[in-house]
């Protein structure tokens, strides 16, 4: 009987231009280079299926960040108008998760300077008074 030949392996050439170094980075790090592409390969069956993966078509992604500024230049998702009708802005959070702004200190709550010089420390208690 004769045995059966193993199929020759099919050599594809991948070029990968200089100026991509993130790819170039990646790719010098395999140890198996031809077994990470086939990796990548079989991913991309099970996650798409058999297409042309610089052709696809292009799905838009979701908005990140801050909305587009409506006609009047006022940013904010839609419906909301800049300002409520008592003329403050609208919260995206309600009113119990806003924290009141912290009073700024006042003077005579700093504590003392600390120098060993007591004509600075005269100075400077002058100009807080």
């Amino acid at each position: 009987m004769a045995a059966k030949r193993k199929p020759e392996p099919r050599r594809i050439r991948l070029m990968i231009p200089r100026a991509d170094e993130s790819a170039l980075a990646w790719i010098d790090l395999q140890d198996d280079a031809s077994g990470s592409m086939r990796a990548l390969i079989r991913g991309s069956i099970a996650r798409d299926g058999y297409v042309d993966v610089i052709n696809q078509p292009v799905e838009r992604q979701p908005r990140r960040g801050r909305p587009p500024a409506d006609i009047n230049g006022q940013a904010g998702p839609a419906g909301l108008s800049g300002s409520s009708a008592d003329g403050t802005e609208p919260s995206v959070l309600g009113p119990e998760a806003q924290e009141p702004a912290a009073p700024a200190p006042s003077t005579s709550t700093l504590p003392a300077p600390v120098d060993d010089d007591p004509r600075t420390n005269d100075a400077i208690m002058d100009l807080l008074a």
